[in-house]
C-alpha cells in the first residue's frame, strides 16, 4: 500500500486499529480507477480535514473552560462602591443618579 510504496513495513498490522479500514479504502479507491498518487492525495486530504475538525473541537472546549473560569472570577469580585463627595445639604453623593441601586 502507501507505506509499502515508501519502503516502510509494519511488522504485524492485524491488531492495529484503523489499518484494515485504510487498506479497504485504498483498495476501493484503486478499484474505482484512482492512481496510487491520487489515492495517497485523497487520504491525505481526508486526514487533514479530520485533523482540522479535531482542532476546532479543542478550541471550542478551551473556550468553554475559559468562559466558565471567567464566570467564577466575575462572581467572586466585589462591586466597587460609588465614592464621591456628599452634598452637605441633601447628603447625596455627587454623580448619583438617584433611585434605588
Amino acid at each position: 500500500m502507501v507505506g509499502e510504496a515508501l519502503g516502510l513495513s509494519l511488522p504485524n498490522t492485524s491488531m492495529v486499529p484503523g489499518v484494515y479500514s485504510q487498506r479497504a479504502a485504498t483498495a476501493q479507491m484503486a478499484a474505482a480507477g484512482l492512481s496510487p498518487e491520487q489515492v495517497a492525495a485523497t487520504l491525505s486530504r481526508m486526514l487533514d480535514q479530520q485533523a482540522y475538525t479535531m482542532a476546532v473541537t479543542d478550541v471550542f472546549w478551551l473556550s468553554s473552560a475559559l468562559f466558565v473560569a471567567l464566570i467564577g472570577v466575575v462572581w467572586l469580585t466585589k462591586p466597587k462602591l460609588a465614592g464621591g463627595v456628599a452634598d452637605k445639604v441633601t447628603g447625596e453623593v455627587a454623580g448619583d443618579a438617584g433611585g434605588t441601586h
